[in-house]
């Protein structure tokens, strides 16, 4: 018995007739699709630290709780944690408002002044501006005993972005930024030490910080599937 081979044909035969498959094509869309138009969420920046100046008596350390996608300008490319995966959604992003806790531990055998400045201005690390912003409003101030004393501390604060710049900043672009840049806007967050007899801070003050950012992003992107 002959068996008849078939052809085996590309797509689904209806009637006698035959219907080719069709390649789906590739699809774009936007991550609106999946996302809302704005997310508005909590970011956290934690580090720690020795503080330290071997031949001065004042010393100091800034970051920019503004500046998500630089949080620490000494360092360099230190985004808060969560935002490169935010990044791949939006494109833009606007600190909203920002939370700070500093734990404070003298090393050194002197008493030392703690000062923590908030400001828009860049107080720098020599200790001597940021002890000098420390003095507006919005700053904080402790004195440490010497080692083996009253020796540690806890400075904390909890600030708007609009209540720093003194205006609202919804509508000033300079706030926002894309999320592969700084805002044109900077705040610094700034934490320095001044020996209370003039003394080197040979040993300094050990610390650690957890700055939390209230962070809306925005303009999501448009992705390829």
């Amino acid at each position: 018995m002959n068996r008849r081979k078939f052809k085996k044909t590309t797509g689904r035969k209806r009637n006698g007739t035959s219907f080719p498959l069709t390649k789906i094509p590739r699809m774009s869309t936007y991550a609106q699709d999946v996302v809302p138009p704005t997310m508005t969420t909590r970011l956290v920046y934690p580090t720690q630290a020795r503080l330290y100046a071997g031949a001065s008596s004042t010393v100091a350390v800034r970051y920019c709780p503004n500046n998500a996608y630089d949080v620490d300008p000494n360092v360099g490319s230190t985004s808060t944690v969560g935002f490169a995966e935010f990044s791949t959604l939006y494109g833009y992003y606007r600190v909203v408002s920002f939370k700070y806790v500093f734990e404070l531990a003298n090393q050194d055998t002197i008493p030392i002044n703690c000062y923590v400045s908030v400001t828009n201005t860049d107080p720098g690390t020599t200790g001597a501006s940021n002890v000098y912003y420390a003095s507006n409003p919005l700053g904080k101030q402790v004195l440490l005993a010497a080692k083996g004393g009253q020796d540690r501390a806890r400075l904390a604060g909890s600030l708007s972005v609009a209540r720093v710049a003194g205006a609202p900043i919804e509508s000033d672009d300079d706030w926002g930024a894309l999320v592969t840049s700084s805002p044109a806007n900077i705040i610094f967050l700034g934490l320095g030490l001044r020996a209370i007899d003039g003394s080197n801070l040979t040993s300094g003050v050990s610390f650690s910080l957890k700055l939390e950012i209230i962070i809306r992003f925005y303009e999501p992107k448009k992705l390829t599937s």
